[in-house]
């Protein structure tokens, strides 16, 4: 597989991305807003809740959402659908702490582009983000 992550304009395309991070827990996006601006992702935003978010995805389109599956308000598989009905081309990526079967396929189901588990090592989100990308 070719490795593109040294040519300048595969990273200036990276760098051009915007990429939401949807999760109640401030630390958490925190530390992956961090690691995704170390990998030259630099227009990284996030949000706590589903509103936020939906008002974030209506203003700025983002290119990929990272999203939580339990959030205040609006649990992540109604923000899923919601996102979807504004913009259906946006890959949405579930980050959650439920290995549940029922709730993969849900989102499977509902046309989430993948469904990592916390904890997740960086690497398996980089490349899961790349490839949705």
């Amino acid at each position: 597989m070719l490795d593109l992550r040294h040519d300048r304009h595969y990273m200036q395309i990276m760098k051009d991305l915007r990429i939401l991070v949807v999760d109640d827990n401030a630390s958490f996006c925190a530390s992956v807003e961090r690691a995704l601006h170390a990998e030259g992702y630099t227009h990284v935003r996030t949000a706590s809740d589903g509103f936020q978010a939906l008002e974030s995805v209506r203003e700025e389109r983002p290119d990929l959402v990272l999203l939580d599956l339990y959030l205040p308000g609006m649990d992540g598989l109604h923000l899923l659908t919601a996102i979807h009905k504004i913009d259906k081309s946006i890959p949405v990526m579930m980050l959650t702490c439920e290995a549940d079967e029922e709730c993969i396929n849900a989102a499977a189901s509902l046309g989430a582009a993948d469904y990592l588990v916390k904890p997740l090592k960086l690497s398996s989100l980089i490349s899961s983000l790349e490839a949705h990308l």
